[in-house]
């Protein structure tokens, strides 16, 4: 049975990208922590890297977008 055939009754798997961050800034611990609240599954974060070879969760790789 592939994907497009499977019963809607089956259990959803949510996975909050970047948290809850429709409503609170993507990231946050407060977006994480609301997306637990709501009932996510997994929490994806997204990690780029910086000129200097440090790790940073941020979803574009520039800050324009969030500053």
């Amino acid at each position: 049975m592939n994907h497009l055939n499977r019963p809607l009754s089956e259990p959803k798997l949510v996975i909050a990208h970047r948290g809850a961050s429709g409503y609170l800034p993507e990231h946050s611990s407060s977006a994480k922590a609301m997306a637990y609240a709501m009932g996510a599954d997994y929490i994806e974060q997204d990690v780029v890297m910086t000129k200097d070879d440090q790790l940073v969760v941020l979803h574009d790789p520039f800050l324009d977008r969030v500053t």
